[in-house]
């Protein structure tokens, strides 16, 4: 025969068991979360230090020094002062953290000013500042872009300092992101812009 004391003894047990349970249960939960809390933190500050650090811009005989030191693509925003979506993409697209990585970890970037009024040496050539009736432009810029001088514009070449495209106009970061992988990674020797484009999504 079960004794009441028997029956208090075993709801005593089994409330104190579920209490038990349900406090490792909560304090799981809350470790759980403030792990994930710290690895977030400390991923957004990973990611805030990147930001700051910035993309490593060179002058472009920087570049083509460093290239020839050490082979690398080189990226080239071709800018000017006075250019409003050039001065949102350094705002904005250059400053993002994935952007900032990826340039600094594969590419020599250059900023190179379409109305440069200094001279530069490229390939055997002096490349000077030319004056028209408006301001001018800068030589090796317009070769660069094939003569099309619209701010911004960018331009990619390979490790042997050779173009491989030209692409205008003000871009978000992920547009520019998926772009300079194509061309980073040189899926562009083996693929489609349109299946690439698939693939990176």
């Amino acid at each position: 025969m079960c004794h009441f004391s028997d029956l208090t003894y075993m709801k005593t047990s089994i409330s104190i068991f579920f209490f038990a349970l349900f406090s490792l249960v909560a304090f799981t939960a809350c470790s759980s979360q403030k792990t994930a809390v710290r690895s977030q933190s400390t991923s957004s500050a990973g990611n805030t230090s990147v930001a700051k650090k910035g993309v490593k811009w060179m002058s472009f005989e920087e570049a083509i020094a460093a290239n020839e030191r050490n082979p690398k693509k080189i990226f080239i925003d071709v800018y000017t002062d006075w250019c409003v979506w050039c001065k949102k993409m350094d705002k904005s697209t250059f400053r993002n953290p994935r952007v900032v990585k990826y340039l600094n970890d594969n590419f020599y970037s250059v900023k190179l000013d379409g109305e440069y009024k200094g001279e530069i040496s490229f390939k055997g050539r002096t490349w000077n500042f030319v004056k028209d009736r408006k301001s001018g432009y800068h030589e090796l810029a317009s070769m660069l872009l094939d003569g099309r001088l619209s701010f911004p514009s960018y331009v990619v070449m390979n490790e042997d300092q050779k173009r491989i495209q030209v692409i205008p106009g003000y871009m978000e970061a992920p547009e520019f992101d998926m772009i300079m992988h194509y061309y980073g990674d040189d899926y562009y020797k083996t693929m489609t812009w349109s299946a690439f484009e698939q693939k990176y999504r």
